[in-house]
């Protein structure tokens, strides 16, 4: 237990807050690891704490190689559009359905939503917002407005190799399409951007 100069937690789960308390009550120095919101009672209790999505916001379980777009099943005809256009074979394309959780479980969901900066519409207002997940109350409530078409967002979203590419907006633009920072993007959805 002593030939260590610091020990490292990789978890959020607030289960670990007491094994936290005994070793550093024991002395030890602890580094804090999460990959998700920033508990204050697991930070106060380690020596220090690093967040691995401020800087890794593709991780998550799910394999983000080549093309994967988010979407639902309200996004039909988007998704069409998307697929007649891709710069691959649709069948190249991986296709996510966010409501559906056999195909991405609650803890990817919440972390890939809020860390792509997709925006969802406030209910009862005009305006749009990023995502807070307490705003819906929880994933779940969240997952089911998607599911019962209540809320939409910038769906469908697309990512190439794990990097925003191109995604669907709801604003009052002259593209629908919107280009994300990803080096060639343009040139590669450019029948998409100009089919308008």
């Amino acid at each position: 237990m002593k030939e260590h100069e610091y020990m490292a937690l990789i978890s959020s789960d607030r289960d670990f807050a007491p094994v936290l308390s005994y070793l550093r009550d024991q002395g030890h120095r602890i580094i804090h690891v999460s990959a998700s919101m920033i508990d204050q009672n697991m930070t106060s209790l380690s020596w220090s704490h690093i967040n691995l999505s401020d800087t890794y916001t593709t991780l998550c379980k799910i394999n983000m190689d080549g093309y994967t777009v988010f979407s639902t099943p309200h996004c039909t005809v988007e998704l069409a559009e998307l697929k007649r256009h891709a710069p691959v074979d649709a069948d190249k394309l991986r296709i996510i359905d966010l409501t559906d959780k056999t195909q991405i479980g609650d803890e990817d969901l919440s972390f890939i939503v809020s860390h792509l900066n997709m925006y969802w519409p406030d209910p009862g207002k005009e305006s749009n917002l990023y995502f807070d997940i307490k705003k819906f109350g929880s994933i779940s409530k969240f997952r089911k407005l998607l599911s019962e078409g209540a809320i939409w967002g910038n769906l469908p979203y697309v990512l190439r190799n794990g990097q925003s590419e191109i995604f669907f907006t709801n604003h009052d633009h002259t593209f629908p399409w919107i280009v994300s920072g990803s080096t060639g993007a343009g040139d590669r959805w450019r029948s998409l951007r100009e089919k308008r």
